[in-house]
């Protein structure tokens, strides 16, 4: 195929209405088709329209007292299977022509955010689960997709990202390196010139083609394409947008001269041409620090497990202390020089050390603590990054401090309040391990009341 028509669903659907949308998606469809197009794109879940359970669920998903709302939102799935999935089969089968609809579906433990890429013969080629959910809003109702995917359409490869997955570069970039030539983004939200941009650019540095198809109303709308081809053959810069929708509804073809696509990701210089891949080991590493940690970051918090009483290997041992300390009733924390974040004292046990002259040693250097009662609560591991770590947890109730040694520690506070969670140095971390010392010293003070 040397020309793909991709046809963007600017359309609007009833909130919530299952029967509605599949009814005005087929109708729809008809129209893209009877365009000319070869795919017909809809916006993001197009089975509810991007319709919130509840007034609130866009700020508070979570928030009690509506049970069943949320209950009787997740239900309402769109499944492979069910009657209105194929009927988008059957009307490609009839039309001869590409879908991407969208919708709510059953995943493995959750519920979904998914683009079913439907071929023109009405079979479901792809299926895409948006990997890069917007946890932080509704879609922490959601499970996450597990990986980009790509696929053959009448000799096109194709890719698919969802809405927010435009916002992350990796996204597109992954993509690219499974050989997608033009990218589909199915969207709900406003737009804005730095939303474009992030089209533009993506479809500039991956050398793909990319289609967004988005809901109309009022700062919204703005379904556009992209080619990847800013340059003309003498080098003179050309404007790469192949359309651009306005904010009322509307349904509008755009081509891709794959042909043209094809001859400049042979001879040009971004995509894959001449990525230093030794150079991006960061971008693999799953942990998460200041200052972009995020309470409600569901699957970091989940990737990173704190154990307690676990007693590591004898060819492992333990690697490091921390006291989670307080005097005079209030917490002190630490700031080490290079960072703006606090922390409780602790660090790395040197070798030959045994856990307890760790945290003493570590007491000193990071608080200049003097006098002081020290208690082993419990040894503890990190599992994180593929990597299981091992600590042993202290308390200290500190009764006077010398002199700071001029050593890695900036400073130390005294303090009433803990730290709000961006400003911890191991958020994920520490929190869990002033948890379990004040249990257990909330335990031992029981102990000695009762005696």
């Amino acid at each position: 195929m040397e020309k793909l028509r991709v046809a963007a669903v600017q359309k609007n659907t009833k909130p919530n209405d299952s029967e509605y949308s599949l009814e005005a998606g087929l109708k729809y469809f008809e129209e893209g088709a009877k365009l000319g197009a070869d795919i017909v794109l809809f916006p993001e879940i197009w089975s509810n329209g991007y319709a919130p359970p509840f007034e609130e669920a866009f700020d508070d998903p979570f928030k009690a007292g509506y049970e069943k709302e949320r209950e009787k939102w997740l239900s309402e799935t769109w499944e492979p299977d069910g009657e209105e999935i194929k009927a988008f089969c059957e009307k490609a089968r009839e039309l001869k022509a590409g879908a991407v609809i969208t919708c709510l579906c059953s995943g493995e433990k959750g519920k979904t955010n998914t683009a079913f890429f439907i071929d023109k013969e009405g079979k479901i080629i792809l299926r895409y689960d948006k990997v890069h959910t917007c946890d932080f809003s509704l879609e922490g109702l959601l499970e996450s997709g597990k990986g980009f995917k790509t696929v053959d359409f009448c000799g096109v490869k194709i890719g698919i990202m969802i809405c927010y997955d435009r916002e992350f570069p990796e996204s597109a970039r992954v993509l690219m390196l499974q050989g997608a030539e033009v990218i589909l983004v199915p969207n709900s939200c406003d737009m804005n010139s730095a939303r474009l941009s992030q089209l533009r650019s993506r479809a500039f540095e991956n050398m793909t083609g990319i289609i967004m198809a988005n809901y109309p109303r009022p700062k919204w709308g703005c379904s556009c394409a992209y080619t990847p081809m800013t340059f003309d053959e003498k080098g003179n810069y050309t404007d790469n947008e192949i359309m651009m929708l306005g904010e009322e509804e509307e349904i509008a073809v755009a081509e891709f001269d794959m042909a043209a696509i094809r001859k400049w990701r042979e001879r040009e210089t971004w995509g894959n041409a001449y990525r230093k891949v030794y150079a991006y080991g960061e971008i693999v590493k799953t942990q998460v620090k200041y200052p972009f940690v995020r309470e409600k970051r569901r699957e970091e918090m989940d990737s990173v497990k704190v154990s307690f009483g676990k007693v590591p290997p004898k060819e492992k041992g333990y690697k490091y202390s921390v006291i989670i300390s307080k005097s005079e009733g209030k917490y002190v924390f630490c700031r080490h020089r290079d960072r703006s974040t606090w922390e409780f004292p602790g660090g790395h046990r040197e070798e030959g050390e045994h856990p307890d002259e760790t945290a003493r040693r570590e007491l000193w250097e990071e608080t200049g603590a003097k006098d002081y009662d020290l208690y082993q609560i419990t040894p503890y591991s990190v599992a994180m990054d593929g990597e299981e770590n091992f600590g042993m947890l202290y308390f200290a109730d500190i009764f006077s401090f010398g002199e700071l040694p001029k050593l890695e520690i900036a400073e130390t506070k005294l303090s009433d309040e803990l730290p709000e969670i961006q400003s911890w140095t191991y958020p994920l971390i520490q929190p869990k391990l002033l948890k379990e010392a004040e249990r257990v010293m909330g335990i031992i003070n029981r102990e000695n009341r009762e005696e």
